[in-house]
């Protein structure tokens, strides 16, 4: 079947959470003798010329996206070339994993791996557990396993010694791929104690198991013990009975025990009842009895029960402490009454007092007394002459005063053979009250508004907090024109306890600040002020700027199309911006494409449009984006880029290199992590690099260069930082000299120089430090102390701190991010983890039947479209690989050079912006 180029192989697929990038699959040889697949002498497989070519890494028609299994099964049905193809060339399942296997290793620069045995031994260790001294075992039998992908040769399997043997084995020399084979073990312990011993099982390719002998010689002796071995009663009240404590005794040795009995010096006061227990226990067996303490006198109890048998005898230690009957004991609640302030002539709310007898007797004679009576006033007495253990009963208390004045009294509650329980009372007996006006708030400020608008109104609460009407109550405002008032429901009285409101609103008249007053009077009393203040601003205006800009290409091969840089177009003004319109002066090879922006652009929103280079033909090319809109100015963004020939021709070296490094954002006088550069010689002879030059030197710097004579099919590279001397687009052109074709070439590298401004919230910062688990290639990372703590001493077993952390907010915030968790062990026995502060993207992954939602376990600043972040953050990279086997993979870092590492070690940077920017962590 044919597949012509005038139809891309549809790869690409949407991000997604289990990216895989080998699936299951093992055999990577089986994947490239698939891939290069011939019939009839000519390839008829994914290597044809007008496909995808002989090398994956080549990338034509997109097949690096075939490392995703699920991409080569939905190209094999969704594009026309290549429906049938599986069918026409007999391709398995299998086989499709085996191709994106080998396509993975390829675009790691990986040869297939080399198949090597692997051999292991179940069970290991072979434990014996107890065996009595003088019996032989049963025997435990061990596989032998080859999972390797070679024969294992030169097998060698040891014998053990006494007290273990080996009666039984099926294992050779030679040990096939996939193959197994079997011995048996006994043990027979000739003493007691515990025995270990290693059989070796060794051969060729490092196949060595150490597999481990265990088992422990008892003696057939009998040996009782009871649990627990003592009982402590505490304090119980003379004549009594405690509650029955239960024991257990068990026979732990090899043999019977007979003749047991029970000796009870204090059966009396510690009663034995509920035995289960004979004269005789088998070994391993076990039975139970019971012990309850009734003491005789008060003072302590003590005894000691003796078991004894053909055993050694067992003593359990009993104690308790007899106590005298209860009394009863009065209290009163609460112990105190605070009437506060009351109006001579009247009579408080009445309060309840509630009187309970805490002891375990009941109290006779009860009476209740009163120390004025004529102004803390007594009803509803609900207590009679006696009161019952735990029983209560209530009165009411009410305060009068007949002059102004602190007053106080008590209350006592008597009963026989005890002291009473008191109510201490206190109150102050006040004058007749008078009104009380108060405003709240207390000041309106009304901030920035602009000139010829009125801001909306602030609501002020009058409110009368006297105990009288306040009359001639008038409201008024020192500047009605700036500072207006409406809705006011005030009236010329206002009674005690009652509120009125007015509105206050702002219109400024000129661009300057305003200050006024609302004044509250009223007869007999001080006004009230409420302080009024405002700014009238200017009126609102748009203004857009873009970034990066300009934009160099650099080299592009004639023909080809570079990759796009997206353009962010941002309202920084306080208006909407209309009319936006777009010019292009070169279209023809400056291209446009997924232009979001709108004829309008509200104050503070963004747009993005990416623009591609396509040289027609070789030599310097430029254009101009101009971005018009109402009532401002014109944006202009300068392009640039060469175009250059074709493939050179043998035996000429040349470079490839990136066409722009963007920087995103970064506060101005301050750094950024370092970008490495990778240029690689792409042709047929070594290259000398010769210089690398930076034309804005002071702001993008050129660092840590290994670049000098790069062989052909090698690659060196350099670092490249920016620190944005001013706010605003910042660029420069790094200049590549060297004796290769296209030389000099040019990188062009952008970023935007950002104020300090207002830093992002820094409450509730905490560090979330990261693990990793070696058995399942897993990272995970938790600022949460509980979870800390158990991965660091081992209740979570095969975790490691790494030595990386970064930090993030634990609380939310305004312009934070909630980071949803996400855990799985849908993946056979592995685990795994994933991390995401996009909320359209975390309700995608909730509807996964294959992971569980844990909690949005932290906050963080969302990166911009361009995978900047604001001043005062550094970005978090993140990656993915499926190193597991099947099992998704993920791990976060706020360094370069791990993400670097990473990426070379075969994984995938998932985020925003060209470098993977997933969020953004305060510093």
């Amino acid at each position: 079947m044919k597949c012509t180029p005038r139809l891309l192989l549809a790869l690409f697929a949407p991000f997604a959470v289990a990216w895989s990038a080998s699936g299951i699959a093992q055999n990577c040889q089986n994947g490239n003798a698939k891939y290069h697949l011939q019939l009839g002498g000519f390839a008829a497989s994914c290597s044809q010329s007008d496909c995808h070519g002989n090398d994956p890494r080549g990338d034509k028609n997109r097949i690096l996206a075939g490392a995703q299994v699920v991409n080569i099964e939905n190209a094999l049905q969704s594009v026309n070339e290549m429906q049938g193809l599986d069918t026409a060339l007999g391709l398995t399942p299998t086989d499709l994993e085996d191709i994106a296997f080998y396509i993975w290793h390829r675009e790691g620069n990986q040869q297939c791996p080399t198949a090597a045995p692997s051999v292991s031994a179940s069970p290991n260790p072979a434990a014996f557990g107890n065996q009595n001294v003088g019996t032989t075992s049963a025997g435990i039998t061990v596989t032998v396993t080859n999972s390797g992908g070679a024969n294992a040769t030169g097998m060698s399997y040891g014998a053990p010694s006494a007290p273990f043997a080996r009666t039984a084995n099926t294992c050779t020399a030679t040990l096939a791929a996939g193959a197994n084979c079997t011995m048996t073990f006994t043990f027979s312990p000739t003493a007691g104690g515990s025995f270990n011993q290693i059989v070796a099982i060794t051969g060729s390719g490092g196949t060595n198991v150490s597999l481990s002998l265990t088992g422990t010689g008892v003696s057939a002796t009998p040996n009782l013990q009871a649990t627990p071995s003592s009982a402590a009663f505490g304090s119980v009240q003379v004549g009594q009975t405690s509650v029955a404590q239960q024991f257990s005794l068990s026979n732990t040795g090899g043999a019977q025990a007979t003749g047991i009995s029970f000796a009870n010096p204090n059966s009396a006061e510690f009663l034995l009842s509920g035995s289960t227990c004979g004269a005789t226990l088998n070994a391993g067996a076990s039975c139970t009895f019971n012990v309850a303490y009734k003491p005789a006198a008060t003072g302590a109890d003590n005894a000691t029960l003796a078991i004894t048998s053909n055993a050694p005898t067992v003593n359990i230690t009993m104690t308790g402490a007899g106590t005298a009957p209860a009394a009863a004991a009065l209290s009163a609640t609460p112990s105190s009454l605070a009437f506060g302030s009351v109006t001579v002539g009247a009579t408080s709310a009445t309060k309840s007092v509630t009187v309970t007898n805490t002891g375990g007797a009941g109290a006779s004679s009860v009476a209740v007394g009163n120390g004025n009576a004529n102004e803390f006033i007594v009803s509803g007495n609900t207590c009679g002459a006696t009161l019952a253990a735990g029983a209560s009963c209530s009165f009411n208390v009410a305060y009068a005063p007949s002059a102004a004045g602190a007053d106080n009294a008590s209350i006592s509650i008597s009963y026989t053979g005890g002291l009473p329980a008191t109510v201490a009372m206190t109150g102050t007996g006040t004058a007749p009250a008078a009104p009380n006006v108060q405003a709240a708030p207390g000041s309106l400020a009304f901030g920035s508004v602009s000139v010829g608008t009125t801001a909306a109104a602030k609501t002020v609460t009058v409110s009368n907090s006297g105990g009288a009407s306040a009359t001639g109550l008038a409201v008024a405002s020192s500047d009605a024109a700036k500072f207006p008032l409406s809705g006011n429901t005030c009236g010329a009285t206002l009674a005690a306890g009652a509120s009125c409101t007015v509105n206050v609103a702002y219109a400024p008249t000129a661009a300057a600040a305003d200050n006024g007053t609302l004044t509250i009077s009223f007869s007999g009393g001080s006004p009230v002020a409420v302080t009024l203040s405002g700014t009238g601003t200017a009126a609102p205006a748009a203004n857009l700027s873009a970034a990066p800009a300009p934009i160099a290409f650099g080299n592009v091969t004639v023909g080809q199309t570079s990759a796009g840089t997206t353009v962010t177009v941002a309202n920084g003004g306080t208006a909407a911006a209309t009319n936006v319109a777009f010019a292009n002066s070169n279209a023809a090879e400056f291209a446009v494409s997924g232009n979001t922006c709108g004829a309008t652009l509200a104050a503070g929103a963004s747009c993005t449009f990416a623009v591609a280079y396509s040289p027609a033909a070789a030599g310097a090319d430029s254009a101009t984006i101009t971005i018009t809109y109402a009532g401002g100015g014109a944006v202009s963004i300068a392009l640039s880029g060469t175009g250059v020939a074709g493939t050179p021709p043998p035996g000429t070296g040349a470079l490839s290199l990136p066409a722009a490094a963007p920087f995103g954002s970064q506060t101005v006088g301050t750094a950024s992590a370092a970008q490495t550069i990778t240029l690689s010689n792409t042709g047929g002879a070594a290259v000398t690099v010769s210089a690398i030059t930076s034309s804005n030197a002071g702001e993008f710097a050129v660092s840590a260069s290994n670049c000098g004579v790069v062989n052909a099919g090698a690659s060196c590279s350099f670092a490249l930082t920016f620190t944005p001397a001013a706010a605003g687009s910042r660029s420069a052109t790094v200049t590549v000299a060297s004796n290769g074709a296209g030389s000099p070439q040019a990188i062009a590298a952008s970023g935007t120089g950002v104020a300090g401004g207002t830093p992002p919230p820094t409450g509730g910062v905490v560090t979330a430090i990261e693990y990793y688990h070696a058995d399942f290639d897993h990272y995970f990372m938790t600022h949460i102390a509980d979870e800390i703590t158990k991965l660091d001493d081992g209740t979570f077993k095969g975790w490691t701190r790494t030595g990386k952390s970064f930090k993030v907010h634990a609380d939310a915030a305004a312009g934070l991010n909630a980071v949803c968790r996400f855990f799985s062990t849908a993946f056979g026995a592995k685990s795994s983890h994933f991390y995401t502060p996009n909320a359209p993207e975390c309700d995608v992954v909730k509807a996964s039947p294959s992971w569980t939602f844990e909690a949005e376990v932290f906050h963080v600043v969302y990166p911009a479209f361009d995978g900047s972040c604001p001043a005062g953050t550094i970005p978090v990279f993140r990656m993915y690989n499926d190193g597991q086997g099947g099992a998704p993979n993920h791990r976060y870092t706020t360094e370069m050079a791990v993400r670097n590492a990473m990426l070379a070690l075969g994984w995938i940077a998932e985020g925003a912006g060209t470098i993977g920017v997933i969020m953004c962590a305060p510093q």
